[in-house]
């Protein structure tokens, strides 16, 4: 067993038949300065861009499937604009974070109002309570835990769902990141 060790690596852990410190992080990436020990064991190391705005496009559509959604193709480019840094595990978080935004409407609603909407079993009208804003027609004080499992309408995924996950979810690869990479295959070439 051989371990280099650098300054921010310390304890040893085994990935398959190599064994390495346990904090590697970036360093498994990058490399220790001046330490190419981790690059004898493997034998490429390619760089894959970030995904661009038809890949994030299409990454939207495959995670949201066949979730009902008030979602137009013009709202999944808008999403890939909005996206430009985001790679496909952030794009991934930000889908399940907005699948909650309705959920959270629901748990956090005040006042509740009755709606018609059609059984697409049986094609008859029944009624429904949705969340509301107070001032809304209808509108009844209540919580979501006054209203049967049945009777209840989920609010539809919209635009402004995603929008708002956006807000609260940041991509987790930097500009320093890239280019980090991108010197060390300059640097080093492809291995």
């Amino acid at each position: 067993m051989m371990i280099r060790e650098c300054s921010s690596l310390v304890q040893p852990i085994s990935l398959g038949s190599l064994t390495m410190p346990s904090s590697v992080g970036k360093s498994f990436f990058y490399g220790c300065q001046g330490d190419n020990w981790l690059f004898i064991r493997f034998e490429r190391r390619i760089y894959i861009p970030l995904p661009g705005p038809d890949a994030r496009r299409r990454m939207f559509e495959i995670h949201i499937g066949n979730t009902p959604c008030q979602l137009e193709p013009r709202d999944y480019r808008t999403l890939a604009e909005r996206t430009d840094g985001y790679s496909g595990s952030d794009i991934s978080i930000v889908v399940r974070d907005a699948l909650m935004q309705p959920v959270r409407k629901v748990i956090n609603a005040t006042h509740f109002r009755q709606v018609e909407v059609e059984n697409s079993e049986s094609g008859l009208f029944q009624s429904k309570w949705t969340p509301c804003s107070p001032g809304a027609q209808g509108a009844k004080e209540m919580t979501w835990s006054d209203i049967g499992t049945d009777e209840l309408l989920e609010p539809p995924l919209k635009l402004t769902d995603f929008l708002k996950s956006l807000e609260s979810t940041r991509p987790t690869v930097t500009e320093a990141d890239i280019k980090k990479h991108e010197d060390w295959t300059e640097a080093s070439g492809m291995l």
